[in-house]
């Protein structure tokens, strides 16, 4: 993980990363990113999961709700908000294209109206 994520530094050279803020017993990998982005001089945002909610107008309380909520933002997209998840099945492939979408979308609004968004 950490050699692809250093190559997609480098390559695309992003002024800021976002990461959405992880439970508690997941700070190995967030440790990594966070040494990375130093070493590349790259701004390291965490984003809250209310954070994410509070975004939106209307509400989100899951991940479909979520994904068709930033289609609504990007309508060319609205042909790929993935289908409602079933308890027995996994999460669908395009929910992460979704749920990066709703962490820039969290972002730039939080720069808007001056929400606390984590350093």
């Amino acid at each position: 993980m950490r050699s692809k994520l250093a190559w997609l530094l480098d390559e695309y050279k992003p002024g800021v990363l976002l990461v959405k803020k992880l439970p508690n017993g997941v700070w190995r990998h967030m440790k990594m990113i966070a040494r990375l982005a130093t070493a590349n001089h790259i701004q390291l945002r965490t984003i809250s999961g209310e954070s994410i909610k509070r975004a939106f107008p209307q509400p989100t309380q899951n991940k479909h709700q979520m994904a068709q909520a930033v289609a609504d933002h990007f309508p060319l997209l609205s042909s790929y908000v993935p289908p409602k998840r079933k308890p027995w099945k996994g999460e669908h492939y395009r929910t992460s294209v979704f749920e990066a979408a709703a962490l820039g979308l969290t972002y730039f609004a939080s720069r808007v109206t001056g929400d606390d968004v984590k350093r």
